[in-house]
């Protein structure tokens, strides 16, 4: 049945589970210590001013389940998420998230950290947030799809391995570790910035970066249907390629190569800053169009396509 409780509930520590199969819960305060599962298993479960049940055991919202804090914080330690868990005016912590459902759901008003991610075939992950920090996020490359949706910034501190991910919102989104999306990777058009760190990158579908703040790729990244991002700088400080179609960009800070197999490569303009900087269309009728271009002192830039078309070219001259 419901439980209502207005002030504080907690538990003891020893290893038994508790179960709010309740449509409608409500609790003051949650401090919940044991070190069995904690499982919401319908409805919605409310903790006014906080849920804590972290270190101890683990936490499951299961069939659909929401479980929300209207002022405080929720602090969670290992968390198995098939609903919703939505921290409305505080902070949301889970040591691990494996969402299992359909259409999950992470809310916080503050900041979010999860710890790594696992997300099930066919489910689509929403974290929402102030702040968004996460480690390593997995899933299966086809069916798994990820939403990023905060009013700050979004740093994925792990590898991603996904089927699509779309930026909804963002004060800056960085991805420090590898990025393999094996569908989309689609932003919103606000100004806010979108950082690649990892090694190595690859993005299957044809990627257009509509923020208009800049988009920075490092390591080795491959955009294996195109990438467009004229809205905004791009900064490459590696090796960006594509496989098959273009490479569309704006103004274009490049310390590395940029380079299409089957396409071509157009840039507004274009800023060499590295020592042996390359731009290559190696299709056979692949052209290059580089806008003006700027080449900074002890750097060699070299382009090779089929066709090359330029504005002004100025370096040092010495």
């Amino acid at each position: 049945g419901n439980v209502n409780v207005t002030n504080l509930m907690e538990s003891g520590s020893d290893t038994f589970d508790i179960a709010f199969n309740g449509a409608n819960n409500r609790i003051g305060e949650g401090n919940i210590t044991n070190s069995g599962v904690l499982s919401f298993n319908s409805g919605n479960t409310t903790f006014v001013t906080g849920l804590s049940h972290t270190g101890c055991g683990t936490t499951a919202i299961n069939n659909n389940a929401a479980l929300t804090a209207t002022v405080g914080n929720i602090s969670l330690g290992a968390t198995v998420l098939n609903g919703s868990i939505a921290a409305t005016d505080g902070n949301l912590t889970t040591a691990s998230l494996d969402a299992t459902g359909t259409a999950d759901h992470l809310t916080a008003n503050g900041a979010m950290s999860t710890g790594a991610i696992t997300i099930a075939s066919g489910d689509t992950l929403t974290l929402t947030g102030g702040t968004i920090t996460t480690d390593t996020i997995t899933g299966n490359s086809s069916s798994s799809d990820l939403v990023l949706n905060a009013t700050g910034t979004e740093t994925i501190g792990g590898m991603v391995s996904v089927h699509n991910v779309t930026i909804a919102q963002s004060g800056g989104t960085t991805f420090n570790g590898n990025l393999a999306v094996n569908g989309s990777l689609s932003t919103a058009n606000g100004s806010f910035d979108v950082t690649l760190s990892g090694a190595n990158n690859t993005i299957a579908g044809n990627t257009t970066f509509t923020n208009t703040g800049n988009v920075s790729l490092g390591g080795n990244t491959t955009f294996a249907s195109g990438v467009t991002h004229t809205v905004g700088d791009t900064i490459v400080t590696g090796n960006t390629s594509v496989t098959a179609r273009d490479v569309i960009l704006g103004a274009t800070v490049l310390n590395g190569t940029i380079t299409t197999a089957d396409g071509n490569v157009t840039t507004y303009s274009l800023n060499a800053t590295g020592t042996a900087d390359q731009v290559n269309a190696l299709g056979m009728f692949g052209t290059i169009s580089t806008g003006n271009v700027t080449i900074a002192s002890g750097d060699t830039l070299t382009l090779t396509g089929g066709t090359i078309t330029t504005d002004t070219i100025t370096g040092n001259s010495s």
